[in-house]
């Protein structure tokens, strides 16, 4: 995972200003919507691995993901976010596993409510799911 990290740290464009939160992605668009016109929020899945993490029941993780998307809608700058749809492999037999899955599609479901626009990448091509309102 080290060097995973270090790989996606060396690829960045230089003035890329990177800031790395792990478990309050709300609390940094909020700080920085004034100094930024785009925040690039990668990736959802992991943040929710690390709620997880914290032993946060289902229903805390959900609150920490309803606070997201009233941010997303009241900050007046872009938020890009990326996800994976972890809902189109077969359901795991392990209990975290299936929790997370879960919570993955539900995660993912309100912020696409949220979000003025989905773009689901498969492959590396683009599928507008949902486009912005005109």
């Amino acid at each position: 995972m080290e060097a995973r990290v270090k790989r996606h740290r060396a690829e960045r464009d230089p003035s890329w200003t990177t800031i790395e939160e792990p478990l309050d992605p709300a609390a940094v668009i909020q700080e920085h919507q004034a100094t930024y016109d785009v925040i690039l929020l990668d990736c959802i899945t992991l943040w929710l691995t690390n709620l997880l993490g914290q032993d946060m029941s289902d229903a805390n993780i959900l609150e920490r993901v309803d606070e997201l998307c009233t941010v997303l809608q009241q900050t007046p700058i872009h938020i890009i976010m990326v996800t994976n749809e972890t809902g189109w492999s077969i359901v795991p037999e392990n209990p975290l596993a299936r929790r997370f899955r879960d919570l993955a599609g539900f995660a993912n479901q309100r912020l696409a409510r949220a979000a003025e626009a989905v773009i689901l990448t498969v492959a590396g091509l683009p599928l507008v799911i949902k486009e912005p309102r005109s």
